[in-house]
Formats: C-alpha cells, sequence, structure tokens
C-alpha cells in the first residue's frame, strides 16, 4: 500500500473518531468514512464502527492490506465539533481541500473548544426551568429550578475539567443529589411551592437524552450491538440520578 494511501486511510480514522467521540450516530461516522476515502481514490474499505471503537481495513490494487483499530471512551456530546466535520466533508466533496490541508483543518476541528462553562450552566438553568413548567410548576418553582439546574450545570462542568477520569455513575449519583440538596434549600428558604417539581427541573441537565436518541436511531438503523450499548450506557446514567435523589430522602 503506497504512503499516499495510508494517509488518507489514517485521516479518514482521525474523521471518525472525532464524530464518534462527539457524539455522532453510527450510521453517519461509517457514511462519512467511506465517502471521504473514496473522495481521496482509496476506495475498497471496510469501516465497522460501534459506539466505542472504529475498525477500519482496506485493499489496495496490489492486495496490500491496511488495518486500523481506535478505542474510544464515552464522552460528553459536542455538536459544534460534528457540524464542523460535516461541513469538511462537503467542502471536501467538491474538491475545495487537498489532503495535507484537510489534515490541518480537522486538527483545528479537534481543538475547538468548549463552550464557556458559565454561558452553558446559564442555559442549562433555563432549560430546567422550562422543564419545571411544563411538569405543572409556579413561576416560583421555575425560578428555583433555574437556580439548581445551573449549579447541577457548573458541577459537570467542573467534573469534566477537572483533569481526572471521573466515573459517570459516582458524577451523576452525585449530581443528583446536589439538585435535590439546592431544590430542597431553596424550597425551605420560601422560593417555590413544591419541590417535586422544583427538582425534577432541576436534574433535567443530567439527563443523557443524546445517547438515548442515538441509541434508538442505531437500532432503526439495523446496528444492534451499538444500539443496544448506548440505550444500556442512556439507562444506568438514568439509575444513577434516581439512586442520587433516593439517597437524599433515605438519608435526610
Amino acid at each position: 500500500m503506497n504512503e499516499y494511501s495510508e494517509e488518507v486511510l489514517d485521516f479518514t480514522v482521525n474523521v471518525g473518531t472525532v464524530l464518534l467521540e462527539s457524539g455522532a450516530e453510527i450510521r453517519r461516522v461509517e457514511d462519512t468514512m467511506q465517502r471521504i476515502a473514496a473522495w481521496y481514490g482509496v476506495r475498497d474499505i471496510s469501516p465497522f464502527v460501534l459506539s466505542t471503537g472504529i475498525f477500519l481495513t482496506a485493499k489496495d490494487s496490489d492486495r496490500d492490506v491496511y488495518a486500523n483499530v481506535r478505542h474510544i471512551p464515552f464522552r460528553a456530546v459536542h455538536i459544534n465539533r460534528i457540524i464542523a466535520v460535516n461541513a469538511l466533508s462537503r467542502q471536501i466533496a467538491v474538491g475545495k481541500y487537498s489532503l495535507p490541508e484537510a489534515v490541518k483543518e480537522l486538527k483545528r476541528i479537534q481543538e475547538m473548544p468548549d463552550k464557556n462553562f458559565f454561558i452553558q450552566g446559564i442555559l442549562a438553568g433555563v432549560g430546567s426551568g422550562g422543564f419545571c413548567y411544563t411538569f405543572g410548576g409556579a413561576w416560583t418553582d421555575c425560578l428555583a429550578s433555574v437556580v439548581s439546574g445551573a449549579l447541577v450545570s457548573f458541577f459537570l462542568s467542573l467534573s469534566a475539567a477537572s483533569g481526572r477520569k471521573a466515573s459517570k455513575i459516582l458524577v451523576h449519583i452525585l449530581g443528583a443529589l446536589l439538585a435535590v440538596i439546592c431544590s430542597t434549600l431553596l424550597f425551605r428558604a420560601g422560593l417555590g411551592e413544591n419541590v417535586g417539581r422544583i427538582t425534577s427541573g432541576a436534574i433535567m441537565p443530567l439527563i443523557p437524552g443524546t445517547s438515548f436518541i442515538n441509541g434508538v436511531r442505531d437500532l432503526t438503523n439495523g446496528d444492534y450491538i451499538a444500539g443496544t450499548i448506548r440505550l444500556v450506557d442512556a439507562l444506568l446514567v438514568t439509575f444513577c440520578i434516581a439512586l442520587g435523589v433516593a439517597l437524599f430522602y433515605l438519608v435526610f
């Protein structure tokens, strides 16, 4: 296999890695990898993508074999990176990027900073207040959910930014415990009329909505292994949230 083909395939695996670790569904990852390799002239490839890994094999005209296996653990969802990679693949299709230029652009996408954690917290709080209103909460309940949901989001951001590989189970148990403690304290302070509705809104930043939706989408696309893994992960996180809330009431 010539050097150019290996560079194309290495770049293809890197593209799939960015998509998968950013939360893209399996079909999107496999399709993008196949299209990019074909656009650069490497057509005989077989990508096999799971929720936590990428397997890529290829053959050239001389029957030389290329193989690459990449383990990708579950990470936070980054919609902006998925959008940027999709835009890159479309620009490659119209001949805008040579391979070296595409490699540089992908590196820039990988280094894209996360949104400011303060802004994320405010938006998560607003979302929590909106869910509280949907659940029938009064405006004071919604205000308490805004505060509690923002604090939970700050906790998640600080956990992710700490640099330590914290257990997802522990993080979500503690996050749910923080949500119910904040909700109860605000309720006791006179802000809100129903602590249950406040708590229901406050735990929303913890809910694994994207993982659940992608799991269902993978199942409908026939990717049963990946879909099952994502659904199990979403259900485990949901159980941890329920456990965190239950611990508060059992202890206090």
